[in-house]
Parts: structure tokens; sequence; C-alpha cells
């Protein structure tokens, strides 16, 4: 009996040897997840030379594009024309005008625009630029290197990318939320989940208001669709004129599955208990998180005439099972617009041009790959000559190549 006892703790003395690392790594200190915090920070600046996606200023043949460099980022702009670079600013004079302006400390290649997810505009001439950094967007100029801060920032909200965003409101205007066509004569909005017009300024006068403040002509709004309900409704930030003043185009959205994921906060910053939290309460009210299989946003375009009041639904042949159909943009003679379909499965993509006159749907652009449309990170489009030859990036051959189509 003792031989078996003396067995049977030597067995269980030996199983805590080994169990006792895992056990202690399993643990983790404070450092520890400092360090795997600051994992993606400490990587990303190991990559030096990777530039970012190139924007034009305007029609001047140049353009600006940061790279990364040791410990951040440089900004340059290049002259497509002379084919030759330089730096889009002094990067030392607007760090240190950065820095006094935010009460922050900021060097000349870690201003507060450097990361994914920054928000950055430079004027055509280069003589300024905006960035949001908080809340706030903030002004500098490249002459005197004085930097202020400007208007509090729109969320950069999630819903663009699935055709605009945009509540099913049943009273937008009454908070501004208007779309005024490219002339100044008409405003557009959301009225009883429907696209209705009215004169520029109507609003301000009474005019075209059934509400209380209804001192004007109600018949001044006029209502261009009437297929829009609560399930089924137009979306304010899909409204989009052409520039001619004389169509207008909206989706109207049957609204997905709009899944809520609950997480338990285990150290909650106001209470001993843990808590129980959804994926809104944790990001935003607008966030959206959904599983394969759930039911996605299902936008339908439709185009307007102004003059004639006619209605055209555009025919979804070519984009029937989308995941995402992006916000639309109008040719800028007005003949057409365009968007893209994303294909659920990413099987197919396709850039689809949509007649103003007659309504009617062409691809441009039909990509079919055998097993995927790398749509998150490969995706790279430039119209030119206003649409009449498109630069399209595509890996149909193996090989990441730009493809010019006539």
């Amino acid at each position: 009996m003792n031989n078996a006892a003396d067995l049977l703790r030597m067995l269980a003395f030996g199983t805590l040897l080994l169990l006792a690392p895992s056990l202690a790594m399993a643990q983790g200190t404070r450092a520890d997840y400092e360090r795997a915090e600051n994992l993606n920070t400490r990587l990303s600046s190991l990559i030096t030379g990777q530039p970012s996606e190139p924007t034009w200023l305007g029609t001047s043949g140049k353009f600006w594009y940061s790279v990364s460099v040791d410990g951040g980022q440089e900004f340059r702009v290049v002259d497509a024309t002379a084919t030759g670079q330089r730096p889009l600013f002094d990067h030392a004079r607007l760090a240190a005008a950065v820095s006094t302006a935010t009460g922050e400390s900021y060097t000349a290649v870690t201003l507060p625009f450097t990361g994914r997810g920054a928000r950055l505009e430079v004027s055509d001439d280069i003589g300024s630029l905006r960035f949001v950094h908080g809340e706030h967007w903030w002004d500098c100029t490249l002459t005197s290197y004085e930097c202020t801060r400007a208007e509090e920032a729109e969320e950069d909200g999630p819903g663009g990318g699935r055709g605009g965003g945009g509540g099913a409101g049943n009273d937008d205007d009454e908070q501004g939320d208007v779309r005024t066509s490219p002339d100044g004569e008409w405003e557009a909005v959301i009225r009883n989940y429907n696209v209705a017009i009215r004169p520029a300024g109507a609003a301000a006068t009474g005019r075209g208001n059934n509400g209380p403040a209804g001192n004007g002509r109600a018949d001044e709004l006029v209502m261009l669709s009437h297929d829009g309900s609560e399930g089924d409704h137009y979306t304010i930030e899909s409204l989009r004129w052409s520039p001619d003043s004389r169509k207008l185009m909206a989706y109207r959205r049957v609204p997905g599955y709009n899944r809520q994921v609950q997480y338990v906060r285990t150290s909650p910053e106001d209470q001993v208990q843990p808590r129980i939290e959804t994926t809104r309460s944790l990001n935003n009210e607008n966030s959206v998180y959904r599983k394969p299989g759930d039911v996605v946003d299902v936008n339908q375009p439709v185009l307007f005439d102004i003059a004639s009041r006619r209605q055209v639904i555009v025919d979804n042949t070519l984009f029937p099972n989308a995941y995402t159909l992006n916000a639309p943009e109008w040719r800028e003679d007005s003949r057409a617009f365009t968007f893209q379909y994303n294909e659920r499965g990413h099987l197919k993509y396709r850039v689809i041009e949509v007649d103003a006159g007659t309504g009617a749907a062409r691809a441009l652009v039909d990509e079919q790959p055998e097993t995927f449309f790398s749509y998150y990170s490969m995706l790279w489009r430039e119209d030119v000559n206003d649409g009449r030859e498109i630069l399209w990036m595509s890996e149909r051959d193996g090989w990441k190549h730009i493809w010019l189509y006539d």
C-alpha cells in the first residue's frame, strides 16, 4: 500500500512540474498585454518605402502621396508631366505649427494624419491643407505655416460603402438634411420615405410645408416617388444630382439584418461587476455586425427626370445579388452615372453605368475570376476623359496589372 501511495504522489508531483510552465505562461503580465497592444505600431515602423494611394491635385497634372520612412511617414508631390517629385511641404515647420496649435507634440514624420483612416485634404495649389484630429478639422497654411481649429468633423461612419448610408427618416429635411441641385434651383428631401423636391429656400419661407408652419403653398413640394415605405425606403445620403441639375438618382433600400453580438466587459471602469454589452454600445449606434448568411441591405437604383417628373427603376439583372453597391457617381456631362457591384461571395465584380436618358444599365468592367475578386485591398479605378477610358487594376491573368478600357 505504501509503495502505491508513494507512486501516486510522485505522479501527481511530476504532473504539476509539467503543467507549471504552461500555467505561468497563461497568466500574462501587464507588460505582456501592453507589448501585444503595441505590436502593430512596432512592426509597421519597420517597413519603409511603402507608398499610399496617390491623390490628384485638380487638373494640374500633379499628385501627392505618403511613403513610410524610418519612424513614420513623409508626404511627397509628383509632377507627372516632368516626372519629378519633391516634399509636399516643409515637414519640420508643419510639425511645429501643428504642435503649437493642438498643444501636443509632433515630429516631422509623426504628424497627426499619418495612419490608417487618417483624413487629409490638400488644396490644388498646395497652398494649404486640412486634416481631422480629435473631433475637429484643422486648417493649415503652407506659406506662413499657421494652423487653426475649424468646424467639428462629421463621423466617417460605415454606411457609405453600402450605398451612402442614411436613415429611413420621415422628415429628414426638418434637420436641414437636404440636397441642393448644382444650379441652386431645387432642394431634394426625403418625405414619408420617398423622394421629393421643392424650390430652393422653400423651407425657410414656409413654401411646400404641410406641417405646422404651413403658411405657404403646399403644392410646391413635388413628390417624385410614391413606392417608398418604412421597410423599403429612399435614403437621403444616396441622393445624387446630375451636374446639369436635370436628373436625380437615389437608392431605395430594404434594410438587412442588423445583428447584435453580445460581449462581457469583465472590468468596466464605472463598476466592480462585469457588464454585458453589444456591438452597438461598444462602437456606436450605427455599427452593424453581420455573419455569413445574414441578410444584407438591398439597394435599388432609381432615376428621376426633374422636368417630366418621370421615375425609372433601373433593371438589376447585372447586379442581382449585391453584397454592396457603392455610392454612385455622375459623369461630368450628365449623360450617365456609375456605381460598383460586389456580388455576395465576391465571385463577380462589375462597374455599372446607367444611361441618364433611358435608365438602361451596362457593365463597363466585368470581373469573374475562378476564385474570388480581392475587392478589399486590390481595388483601384481611375476614369479618364469623363469615362471615355477607364484604368482598372486586375489580377485576372495571375498578376496585378493595370488594364485600359476604351
